[in-house]
């Protein structure tokens, strides 16, 4: 089983390598990765010791294979990725169970963020949020008197005119920073599923905020000092400021969430 995942997932990390990884969409992947493989060998050892699944995870590998091999012709690389994971979660059960596959819960489900959905499934949300976004940072310059519109996900301000693209507000991002949130969530406390679940949502707000303030930020600075110094210096930093603030507020968030944290470590929640 081992062998057999290492030769599904080498040729999905290539591709993910040459198209996704060298984008700014999914210039974290390599990271995440690496932090993905991480937590799983952090985790694995002790937890549930049970008997390995035998003929189980063949045969639910034999039912992936299809899949894979259509995903793998037509080009679908998140198809694929879920099939690797798939195809992970068998090996684990190969070999300690699926008992210990609940037990590694967390670090297979930051995997799996590792590649956001395609358009067909993210698309409308994805476009949403294009559109809020655009809508609100226009708000915000109309404020302060400056000359700015939207028209869908373009953005006019004074002389410049702009697209708001996936990589600034797209569902790669918000996937990234809302799995870096819980990882913090993770590292900090390893709290239970119903802290992680009651804090979940505050975490994509937070995302979300984040994702609005970096595209402000590359406004601001194009109207002052051009459109060179916007999508050239500033924009990897604003990249940076955009997840030094989501995980800031990460940190707010389980500030102020202490409190229902601990009833929930005490089981005074249920």
């Amino acid at each position: 089983m081992s062998v057999g995942l290492v030769i599904l997932a080498l040729p999905v990390l290539v591709d993910l390598a040459r198209e996704e990884w060298i984008t700014e969409q999914g210039s974290q992947g390599p990271i995440m990765f690496a932090l993905g493989l991480w937590l799983l060998a952090r985790e694995w050892p002790g937890g549930t010791a049970v008997r390995a699944e035998g003929w189980r995870a063949p045969a639910g590998l034999a039912l992936i294979l299809p899949v894979y091999v259509f995903s793998r012709v037509t080009g679908q690389l998140w198809l694929s990725w879920m099939c690797v994971m798939a195809a992970g979660v068998l090996a684990i059960a190969a070999r300690s169970g699926f008992a210990r596959v609940r037990d590694l819960w967390f670090p297979v489900l930051f995997l799996i963020l590792l590649v956001p959905p395609p358009g067909l499934l993210a698309g409308p949300l994805t476009d949403w949020l294009n559109l809020t976004l655009a809508s609100l940072a226009v708000a915000v310059f109309r404020t302060f008197g400056t000359d700015a519109a939207s028209g869908g996900a373009m953005i006019y301000l004074g002389p410049y005119e702009m697209q708001l693209i996936d990589a600034c507000a797209g569902m790669g991002s918000l996937l990234s920073l809302f799995a870096m949130g819980m990882l913090y969530i993770r590292l900090r406390h390893r709290s239970n599923w119903r802290y992680a679940l009651a804090i979940a949502p505050f975490i994509v707000a937070a995302a979300i905020i984040a994702n609005f303030v970096r595209i402000v930020l590359l406004l601001l600075v194009t109207l002052v000092f051009g459109d060179s110094a916007a999508q050239g210096w500033f924009h990897p930093m604003a990249g940076l400021i955009l997840f030094a603030l989501a995980l800031f507020a990460v940190i707010g968030l389980d500030t102020i969430l202490s409190p229902l944290r601990v009833r929930l470590d005490r089981g005074e929640v249920r």
